[in-house]
């Protein structure tokens, strides 16, 4: 049997970052919205670029200590520990809204009242011409009406997807929607359409008493395709995933069906009620699509009523788009002085409210491919960025099926001290900067074993340099994979080795002033025989990284970018995605003054292009093979037992 990731997985719970979220916490998915204790690896949620990306990893453990709630206008509260950190942007004076949004991770305890949270508009679009209906037929559907399996998806259908979600249910074997008495317009609508995509001949039911009118559309192949695509019970009902990445203007033909439904206007304002989570937050984004922000409202349970979420919409252009939708001619006069600001990607909701409390509990977080963050009923979150260098470790020792007992994983003290924890092989963790002496001294004892060191850039560049420059000279056959925050994590901020010139920290306030260690130059001249750079956006690549790196025989270098989400507001995940490129076929990787070049090339370019890759690997003897004592047995099986060692206590003497 091969090794799988699944076997390389720990029981111990993973605490990278420790910043987190109550086990209640909505998180926006395609289609629905769940609770972040309920998501599972695999499942999509929206990231802070507006588009849905994978799960990688469901964290949790047990948090004692600060939290924080957070109320923004217009879409309620969120409660984080006091280090997790939220998309914003600065409010610059107190009384004024801000002419320019330059965006940043910050974290809870450091939010400020006033201060916008940008809060992601759905970008993605995925038309489609056709959808399924999807029913089961069983004998008892003999005498049923045969329906089409597929309907365009035009603006009858989403009229009536709409009117459905807000008037409809679903009866044994009919469908029903019922509508007020004055609404004869709607009711021939619904007729119509059912008429023209399915061939059913729908009836009306007058109920006086009641001053309703009911349709009926008698087919159980339909009533059980809309339970399929919609949901019956009024507080099941969501949106069906193609209808949520639809265009904006197939959409609108939904939102003005759900509000002639369920919805209210007057000369002021418009409101949407319902007693579906779901669909109240879905609506929220169809309404982000057309440039509308509502605010969103809950009422608790009282007497039969269950609770309740009312979507309104007040402010004077959101209220005009909205009326535009739905044909009506009344207008506001707009406010020069909008607490509600957008543009095309975020909506900036101002932060109301910020409460301090203590929790003991358990809390969560996510790992998200690519977007490294995901969106919760009001705000925009960064997840922990160690596990994408994790899952590109795990996954290239289970490509290259390397047995757990035969690999060996070293690290210093930093946050990178905590991977041998979190990868089920032998582990050792060293003291601080002094992972390569102990990886080089267990190759030197058993070379037959897979060795990985693992640091830092405060571990590796700074204190443990020149354990870095002298033993990668003597090329050992092990790998060794630095994480470069470009700041000090675990001590909460300073500039690290690593540091661009003129960031300022908190040791460094106006700036560092010293040039930037160079990681790659140093290992290209100072004799490492395989010199690579990966990103922890890039998992995918840098699993190739690592896995070539680990079958290279010769000191394996890898430099990995991995923002700290914390404490680095310069070099982040979106600075890096706009800058880094991947070296092609074209780069010699046996030219040293071609990787050179290319390993000055940030610099050079001040930054606007970053290469990721292998910049130089060489074929040059290793250490251990040259030594004499080690060419009949390896030191972890030769016996010493009667090994003389006087001659060294007499030269201490």
């Amino acid at each position: 049997m091969g090794v799988t990731i699944k076997d390389l997985d720990v029981q111990e719970k993973i605490q990278w970052c420790p910043g987190c979220v109550l086990p209640d916490t909505l998180i926006h998915t395609n289609p629905d919205i769940i609770e972040i204790k309920d998501l599972e690896v695999g499942d999509k949620v929206l990231g802070f670029d507006g588009e849905y990306h994978r799960i990688t990893e469901v964290m949790s453990h047990h948090h004692i200590g600060d939290m924080y709630k957070v109320t923004v206008k217009n879409f309620g509260t969120c409660d984080l520990t006091h280090e997790h950190p939220l998309y914003i942007s600065r409010r610059v004076q107190k009384k004024r809204n801000n002419s320019e949004f330059p965006l940043e991770w910050v974290e809870a305890e450091h939010l400020k009242v006033g201060d916008y949270v940008a809060y992601p508009i759905p970008k993605q679009i995925t038309d489609v011409e056709q959808v399924r209906m999807n029913y089961d037929v069983n004998d008892m559907d003999r005498k049923s009406t045969a329906i089409p399996e597929s309907v365009a998806v035009g603006p009858e259908f989403m009229r009536l997807l709409g009117y459905y979600l807000a008037e409809g249910h679903v009866h044994k074997r009919e469908v029903v929607l019922t509508f007020n008495i004055r609404e004869r317009e709607y009711v021939q609508d619904v007729e119509s359409i059912i008429s023209n995509l399915f061939g059913l001949k729908a009836t009306t039911k007058e109920r006086s008493e009641k001053n309703t009118i009911e349709i009926h559309a008698s087919s159980s192949l339909l009533a059980r395709a809309f339970r399929n695509l919609l949901g019956s019970d009024a507080a099941n009902k969501k949106i069906p995933q193609f209808a949520m990445i639809l265009p904006p203007e197939k959409q609108a033909e939904l939102l003005k069906a759900l509000w002639r439904g369920d919805g209210w206007i007057s000369d002021v304002e418009a409101s949407y009620k319902t007693i579906s989570l779901a669909l109240c937050n879905q609506i929220k984004l169809l309404l982000l699509r057309q440039g509308i922000i509502p605010s969103i409202h809950s009422e608790e349970p009282h007497g039969i009523h269950k609770k309740s979420y009312s979507l309104f919409v007040k402010e004077p252009d959101c209220f005009n788009r909205l009326m535009g939708i739905m044909g009506v001619a009344s207008r506001k006069e707009g406010n020069p002085r909008s607490l509600i600001i957008k543009d095309s990607n975020y909506v900036y909701l101002p932060i109301k409210r910020i409460e301090k409390y203590q929790h003991d509990g358990t809390v969560f977080n996510l790992e998200v491919e690519d977007a490294e963050s995901y969106v919760t009923q009001n705000a925009t979150l960064h997840n922990c960025g160690n596990f994408g260098l994790i899952t590109a470790l795990k996954g290239a020792l289970a490509d290259l099926n390397l047995p757990r007992h035969e690999t060996v994983l070293v690290s210093g003290i930093g946050c990178s001290s905590k991977l041998p924890h979190y990868v089920d092989t032998y582990g050792f963790e060293a003291i601080h900067g002094r992972p390569l002496p102990v990886a080089s001294a267990v190759k030197l004892a058993n070379a037959s074993l897979n060795v990985i060191a693992v640091g830092g850039d405060g571990d590796g560049y700074g204190i443990g340099v020149q354990h870095f420059v002298h033993i990668m000279r003597r090329n050992y056959d092990l790998t060794y994979i630095v994480h470069n925050n470009q700041i000090y994590g675990l001590t909460t901020g300073q500039a690290s080795p690593t540091s661009q010139k003129g960031m300022k920290t908190k040791t460094t306030p106006w700036g560092v002033i010293e040039e930037p260690f160079r990681p790659l130059v140093t290992a290209i001249n100072g004799g490492a025989t395989f010199v690579a750079r990966g990103f922890a956006g890039d998992p995918a690549h840098l699993k190739g990284l690592i896995r070539q790196a680990i079958e290279h025989k010769g000191f394996s270098f890898i430099d990995v970018f991995q923002p700290c989400v914390t404490f680095n507001k310069l070099n982040t995940y979106p600075w890096f995605q706009e800058r880094i490129y991947k070296l092609g076929d074209g780069h010699d990787k046996g030219d040293r003054w071609a990787a050179l070049k290319k390993a000055y090339e940030g610099e050079e370019t001040e930054y606007k292009k970053v290469p990721i890759g292998v910049f130089y690997k060489a074929d040059k003897p290793r250490y251990e093979e040259q030594l004499p004592q080690l060419k009949d047995k390896p030191l972890a099986k030769q016996d010493i037992k009667d090994v003389d060692i006087s001659m060294a206590y007499e030269e201490l003497e």
